[in-house]
């Protein structure tokens, strides 16, 4: 989802202990909020700025991410990475370097990062993939003043997710986050293996425990605690 719709606030309301992989801003006020409530959440932050590393900050940047994600898969029931689109382009950075226009073999990248997830599976814990949204654009056919039909672009309207493109094929579920005015934070299941009874669904000031019995029928609230 865009910004300010709540995504990192859904993924605290998760059992506790939390840990918070953080590659954005504005996560204390949040976290702080829930540690006053009495959950134990742990953020680590990464700062990264691709114009300002090279490759070589970026894969220690990567091996500390993978270091701490291991020490969290023991010691946490939910980890969020906040965000997985920015973690998607650490992990490529420390792959290949600087953009260029050399070809690119993104199938042991792929699959290490597939495999990141996956131990999420295995350690039986709630990880939350939070990915940013850019519009689509397309193109449409216009004249010009002297005569001429080219293609012109415009926006169209769809917010696309922005990542590792495969995230979406492993995870149990794929939501989207708004904020309405009138309905406040709303949450749309797009897809759920294993429930596909709620997608297309909208719920309004949803928990990650509420989206947990949603997805595993004859589960309930204490099975999330």
């Amino acid at each position: 989802g865009p910004e300010k719709v709540g995504k990192t606030h859904f993924g605290l309301t998760g059992p506790g202990p939390v840990a918070i992989q953080s590659l954005d801003v504005g996560l204390e006020g949040v976290a702080e909020k829930f540690r006053k409530l009495g959950k134990d959440v742990r953020a680590t932050t990464y700062e990264f700025d691709k114009d300002q590393c090279d490759q070589d900050d970026a894969i220690d940047l990567r091996d500390r991410f993978i270091r701490d994600y291991g020490i969290a898969l023991k010691k946490a029931k939910t980890i969020q990475w906040d965000t997985e689109t920015e973690l998607w382009e650490i992990f490529r950075f420390a792959e290949f370097g600087k953009a260029s226009d050399a070809p690119k073999d993104y199938v042991k990248l792929n699959a290490r990062y597939r495999d990141l997830i996956q131990q999420a599976y295995d350690a039986n814990v709630n990880l939350q993939l939070i990915q940013k949204v850019k519009e689509k654009w397309g193109t449409i056919k216009k004249e010009t003043r002297d005569g001429r039909i080219v293609d012109s672009p415009y926006p169209t309207g769809i917010m696309e997710p922005t990542g590792f493109k495969e995230a979406g094929y492993i995870v149990q579920a794929n939501i989207r986050h708004s904020w309405r005015k009138d309905r406040g934070f709303v949450i749309e299941v797009l897809n759920c293996r294993q429930n596909m009874d709620i997608a297309g669904d909208e719920f309004e000031n949803l928990t990650l425990p509420e989206l947990g019995q949603l997805v595993f029928p004859g589960t309930d609230a204490e099975d999330w605690e």
